[in-house]
């Protein structure tokens, strides 16, 4: 001042982050499905998160849990997301992925069609070890076995039909067979 008198002021100014990370828009689907012999390969994606203070955030591995057991093999799996910036202000994303059983059984070891002379009493019915296995069981399917018989032209002409049967645990069935034909 004009009196030679000087004066000086300090001014602190504090930022602080507060805000946590918000998802971007374009991410994965909140709400996805996928066949249960698909979900070894599946990829559920990652969300990406941004931050108005730092701009890149750190994104947790999925966290994932089975949240809804439904009957036999389909259930609800919850993907947990969670992003922390810098500052340790961090933001949750949930998605959840539907698992779907809707294939049956494949069989294994199914005898080739085969032919058989003329015979006046049937064929004997070889020792077949035919298994059934699921993509999404842990246990292979009980497979149960049966025969039926479909006459032609002639008394002892017939095709015999080896059919083999098994159920899922979600209730899918499959069944295969095999002609054994006798002429």
């Amino acid at each position: 001042d004009p009196h030679g008198n000087v004066g000086s002021a300090d001014q602190t100014i504090t930022v602080e982050d507060t805000n946590a990370p918000v998802v971007d828009a374009g991410g994965p689907a909140k709400e996805q499905s996928v066949g249960c012999a698909d979900l070894d390969t599946y990829n559920f994606g990652t969300p990406k998160f941004t931050d108005t203070c730092d701009g890149e955030v750190t994104t947790s591995d999925a966290l994932t849990e089975i949240v809804d057991k439904l009957d036999g093999e389909n259930y609800r799996i919850k993907y947990t997301f969670t992003a922390t910036d810098a500052c340790g202000n961090s933001a949750t994303w949930v998605g959840h992925l539907a698992v779907s059983d809707t294939v049956g059984p494949t069989f294994e070891n199914v005898p080739a069609a085969a032919a058989s002379a003329c015979a006046v009493q049937q064929p004997v019915i070889g020792d077949y070890s035919v298994t059934a296995s699921d993509a999404c069981d842990i246990a292979d399917p009980a497979v149960s076995f049966g025969t039926s018989t479909e006459s032609k032209t002639c008394e002892h002409r017939y095709d015999l039909i080896l059919t083999w049967s098994a159920s899922d645990a979600s209730g899918n069935p499959s069944s295969t067979s095999s002609t054994i034909s006798v002429a």
